[in-house]
């Protein structure tokens, strides 16, 4: 849903957005040099090798020959890298830790189009990783937005990317949004969610009123699920955001366990037309984005969706 804010109004939401940011030592702004910004780029592609390729690059050190070779193997046809200079539409900026540049972060200037803001680019200098650096990053973005009168942000990733899709949901708590063209997270205002797995069982619950209530379980009998909601579902206990999100978000979660996604009888096409919803939703989906990988050469390395007609979603996409 478009947010109807002037144009002239847009850039002064996002300095609203960037200006604490920067003057906190959280972002840096890419500074108009060939060499700052092949850098950057080349953050770019390393995110694209490691999730598709599945090799770690070092950015600072990529050479000439490897960079057009990584670039044949790791990007679409239709994908290229695009210069942080030169976009009307997106700005890129340095992660910094400790006063040092860490990685790389791009954010929409496009401040009219969505409640959130989009989130693009998340890249940590392989050295910076594993001190916690892009939660922070995204949680003091996410509470900037919010001050300049967002819902947040929206971190988009694809399926395949699985190390990102797990990062998201599993440890740093956000919500499944949409699937449209990949998988986008937010936090929102939106209660803290809780999903447990055991060897015949999965569960979905969130933090509400100082208590916790159980809102979705799931099940497994071969390839179907067996899916029950709890009565919070139908009531107006909790919103129909949570409500309906906890369906795409449990989703994901049992994807990324490998779970089936079908129950008894649903016709996978029948979710065709849609970019958010529940289990038979995100099954059709995840058939497409594997589809789409797999034509383009990468090495797709996904949880087997057990029941998914992987095949015949791939021959609907050559027709």
């Amino acid at each position: 849903m478009a947010r109807g804010v002037a144009f002239e109004d847009q850039q002064v939401e996002f300095e609203a957005v960037v200006r604490p940011l920067v003057e906190g030592g959280v972002l840096a702004p890419i500074a108009d040099r060939d060499a700052d910004a092949q850098l950057w780029m080349d953050c770019d592609l390393c995110s694209f090798v490691e999730n598709r390729c599945h090799h770690r690059l070092e950015p600072t050190s990529v050479a000439l020959d490897d960079r057009a070779m990584w670039m044949r193997r790791a990007l679409a046809d239709d994908e290229w890298l695009w210069d942080p200079r030169r976009s009307q539409f997106t700005a890129a900026f340095w992660l910094i830790d400790h006063g040092v540049r860490a990685g790389t972060l791009a954010l929409s200037k496009a401040m009219s189009v969505h409640p959130f803001l989009p989130v693009s680019s998340l890249y940590v200098f392989p050295a910076h990783r594993g001190t916690g650096l892009a939660y922070r990053v995204l949680r003091a973005v996410d509470r900037a937005a919010a001050s300049a009168g967002l819902s947040g942000i929206r971190v988009g990733t694809y399926w395949t990317w699985q190390t990102a899709v797990r990062r998201y949901l599993l440890r740093y708590g956000m919500w499944a949004w949409t699937f449209k063209r990949s998988i986008d997270f937010v936090w929102a205002d939106l209660p803290e969610h809780r999903i447990t797995f055991d060897d015949h069982s999965a569960r979905f619950a969130v933090e509400h009123g100082g208590r916790r209530i159980e809102l979705l379980t799931a099940a497994r009998d071969g390839e179907v699920l067996i899916w029950n909601e709890a009565r919070e579902m139908a009531s107006d206990e909790l919103s129909d955001v949570v409500q309906f999100h906890a369906r795409s978000t449990f989703a994901v979660a049992l994807a990324v366990h490998g779970w089936p996604l079908l129950r008894a009888g649903e016709a996978i096409h029948d979710a065709a037309g849609y970019d958010a919803g529940g289990p038979h939703v995100l099954a059709y989906k995840i058939g497409v984005f594997e589809a789409l990988d797999r034509r383009n050469g990468f090495d797709v390395r996904t949880p087997r969706i057990p029941g998914l007609p992987y095949d015949a979603i791939a021959r609907d996409l050559e027709e």
